[in-house]
């Protein structure tokens, strides 16, 4: 089976939206996917519009795409800008308190990002929840994810990582069991 799919992560800066899509492209690739991230940022320390798109591949790939076939969507304004690029059959990851806003014309799941990064230690770790729930649905295996993050967050206070882990599980645990079209068999390590 062919795979070329795109993700997309979005919402405010200062979210960590590009140091969880970064840590998603290194478990793709120690999977021996291609991948292809573009970040999007706007010049404001917090607040604003930002998001990193993933274009992740059996091949090498030499360009981004315009379409998506996931968006996680961490806030309404994501889900609104990026909305259109959905395929049909796409999927938006979208939060449990903005249901009505977003789910008008796209096949939506909602994760509470928030209620279960509260649960792992911090709000703050709601980016860590979307990136769990998203590698769930691409049916990646969760040590290939759990294994990055403790590389990626090496430098960091035990209690940190712990935390990062935990709310990577309660993501990935939200999403497990739904049918994503586009997920495919993984491999757990690197060629």
């Amino acid at each position: 089976m062919t795979v070329d799919i795109s993700v997309l992560i979005g919402g405010e800066a200062g979210q960590g939206i590009q140091t969880v899509g970064l840590a998603m492209a290194h478990t793709c690739h120690r999977a021996g996917l291609y991948v292809m991230a573009i970040n999007d940022f706007e010049s404001r320390i917090r607040g604003g519009h930002s998001f990193i798109q993933l274009r992740i591949s059996d091949r090498p790939v030499h360009g981004p795409t315009r379409k998506l076939h996931m968006m996680v969507a961490l806030d309404e304004r994501t889900y609104g800008l990026h909305q259109p690029e959905l395929t049909e059959g796409g999927l938006a990851l979208i939060p449990k308190d903005n249901v009505d806003t977003m789910m008008q014309h796209h096949r939506c799941k909602m994760v509470d990002f928030e209620g279960e990064a509260k649960k792992a230690g911090s709000s703050i770790l709601a980016n860590t929840v979307a990136a769990g729930a998203c590698l769930a649905l691409l049916g990646a295996p969760f040590d290939l994810f759990e294994n990055v993050l403790k590389s990626t967050f090496n430098q960091v206070e035990e209690e940190h990582l712990a935390q990062n882990v935990q709310a990577a599980q309660y993501g990935y645990t939200a999403a497990e069991g739904e049918t994503f079209k586009w997920s495919w068999r993984w491999a757990m390590t690197s060629p």
